[in-house]
């Protein structure tokens, strides 16, 4: 027998999407699930949909939260299933057959993490195939492609609520840096999803205390990466995010590790261009690219 999965759907206000979202969960033909879904007070007729659905392995509740990230947290103490995916209320499971072929054949008793592919009208094609902590460090894993083992928030905390839109990508870099997890790529289509949301806007705190960090001791570890001119663009966009405008700035953030002088000048230079200059995409990739051809014979061996 498969697995209990626990589906953890967060909602506030969302009257139009929630039902599909719903109806993709209970047209499951792998029935060892339950449907958790977080509502945040909505006031839209949202309420009026959970009271008029029956189903035996549906439950709701209703209460003011503090954001998308507490209102997980919250569904993952109430998740009774051996593994737990969170689906957005405008998400829904790719076709009926997704926890199925997932589960019903493969032995996952090693394994702490399972993720496959998403697909959205904000992407061309599928997003976005295996990650390795590198490519974690450039962009998230969705969280609507993830089946996380339930014990695997026992091995690494939950939601940091100090993040606002992009606790879900802290959470899964802690998991990648975890050597305990065992951590295995599906290539299936899980869910798709709708554009836009919480994901797409800046985390300030995010950039500056847990993706920042990372991505400098990274750099540390290999100092050859920002070689290449996209790489170094990719350090140029989360420094000029982030609104890293001093050394003691980034110094402050990235504690006791040494900084490359190329991240440096990246900082003199964003100091020195109006903000709003800054945030022109032409303008700042060509900025980008001076700096980085001034910087060019730092980079060689």
């Amino acid at each position: 027998m498969s697995p209990k999965i626990s589906i953890i759907t967060v909602v506030f206000n969302a009257v139009k999407t929630l039902e599909n979202t719903i109806d993709s969960v209970l047209s499951q033909t792998n029935k060892n699930h339950e449907l958790i879904i977080i509502d945040g007070g909505s006031t839209d007729g949202t309420l009026e949909i959970l009271k008029n659905k029956k189903a035996e392995n549906l439950f709701w509740t209703s209460e003011p939260d503090k954001g998308i990230y507490d209102a997980m947290n919250k569904g993952i103490k109430k998740a009774t299933g051996e593994w737990i995916i969170f689906l957005g209320a405008d998400d829904q499971f790719y076709d009926q057959y997704v926890l199925e072929n997932i589960f019903s054949e493969l032995n996952y008793d090693d394994v702490d993490f399972i993720y496959g592919n998403v697909k959205s009208g904000a992407y061309k094609g599928l997003y976005d195939g295996e990650f390795n902590y590198e490519k974690l460090l450039k962009k998230n894993i969705s969280h609507q492609s993830i089946f996380y083992r339930a014990t695997i928030f026992d091995t690494v905390g939950t939601y940091n609520l100090n993040y606002k839109t992009h606790a879900d990508w802290d959470f899964n870099l802690r998991c990648f840096e975890n050597k305990e997890l065992q951590i295995k790529y599906v290539d299936d289509l899980i869910a798709q999803f709708g554009k836009g949301g919480l994901s797409s806007q800046h985390d300030v705190s995010f950039l500056r205390e847990s993706l920042l960090p990372r991505k400098i001791k990274f750099l540390k570890d290999n100092p050859s990466y920002i070689k290449n001119v996209q790489n170094y663009d990719e350090y140029w966009r989360v420094i000029r995010n982030a609104g890293i405008k001093s050394e003691t700035d980034l110094k402050k953030y990235c504690k006791n590790v040494s900084l490359p002088a190329a991240l440096l000048s990246m900082i003199r230079w964003q100091n020195k261009i109006p903000e709003n200059l800054l945030r022109n995409g032409i303008f700042s990739k060509l900025t980008m690219f001076a700096n980085y051809l001034l910087n060019f014979n730092k980079f060689r061996d």
